[in-house]
């Protein structure tokens, strides 16, 4: 008998990801910053208000596992280029590294994309499919 993969899906309050709850909450981590090599509230409030409507809820789980300090560190915060910096990798080089499917039956389980995905929707799943089969080439 086959056994189903087990995936854990917490599901958080969506009046967490509103912008106002999620400000509130960035702005209440962010006051109390006394390390010095800490991100300031500033640079924080800057963020676009997507970022700011997924960093409040991050913050609040992550306290909840006493986390959160992470998320203090400026070395936590990395922009990602979204145009350009992609690796072309070669179907060869696809294939033998089992990325997308894997060499027995060509499925793809057993592969790389099929321990990273855990997206919910078509488009996530593209999204990733393209992230993993064009990786980024800068180191920052």
């Amino acid at each position: 008998a086959q056994t189903a993969d087990r995936i854990r899906v917490e599901r958080r309050d969506s009046a967490e990801f509103e912008f106002t709850s999620a400000m509130s909450t960035v702005v209440k981590f962010y006051c109390h910053t006394p390390e010095k090599d800490s991100r300031s509230l500033s640079s924080v409030a800057s963020f676009e208000s997507p970022v700011i409507c997924c960093l409040g809820p991050l913050i609040q789980y992550l306290q909840e596992f006493n986390l959160e300090r992470v998320l203090r560190n400026k070395s936590s915060f990395r922009h990602l280029p979204c145009e350009s910096g992609g690796m072309n990798l070669s179907a060869a080089t696809l294939r033998n590294l089992e990325i997308l499917n894997n060499q027995t039956d060509g499925s793809v389980r057993g592969s790389l994309m099929w321990v990273l995905d855990h997206t919910r929707t078509t488009f996530g799943r593209r999204l990733l499919r393209k992230w993993v089969s064009q990786p980024l080439t800068d180191l920052q």
